[in-house]
């Protein structure tokens, strides 16, 4: 992946990696994270997925640049998802604009997750666009770790 990411030039909207507690997905990612960053000179953020969704909805309306900084960066780790609880209709919103901005803009997300993406379906409109999203395989590749947990 890092190979054909830098070498080759190809690039993903980004990497859904999911599994159990304690396999280590959050670990390979940043670590992924971190080597492109360093051979792409582009900033790199990481956030946890209840971080992300309270940033988005503590911005006021008429403070959208921060929103559009994260929106642009060129990388993206998105930690936790599926962990967050939306509250309000408003807070979906603005996860489901937040998440199609980058999609329909091609900046990389990795995002991991304990879930199976194929259970997105049958959760709220948000989780039904994310769902779509990661089973297009032009533009999300899909990982399953596998592993015992290493947490005590």
């Amino acid at each position: 992946m890092i190979k054909q990411f830098i070498l080759e030039g190809t690039k993903r909207n980004g990497y859904y990696f999911f599994g159990n507690i304690g396999v280590g997905k959050t670990t390979l990612i940043t670590g992924i994270a971190r080597i492109l960053t360093a051979f792409l000179t582009s900033p790199m953020q990481y956030m946890p997925m209840p971080k992300l969704l309270k940033l988005l909805t503590s911005i006021e309306r008429e403070d959208k640049d921060k929103i559009e900084r994260f929106e642009r960066l060129p990388l993206l780790v998105v930690d936790d998802f599926g962990l967050e609880r939306f509250t309000t209709d408003n807070q979906e919103a603005l996860a489901r604009d937040f998440f199609s901005y980058r999609y329909g803009n091609l900046h990389t997300t990795f995002i991991c997750g304990n879930a199976d993406v194929r259970k997105f379906q049958t959760k709220n409109m948000f989780y039904r666009q994310i769902s779509d999203y990661l089973n297009d395989a032009e533009a999300y590749k899909v990982f399953e770790i596998k592993g015992q947990s290493r947490r005590k």
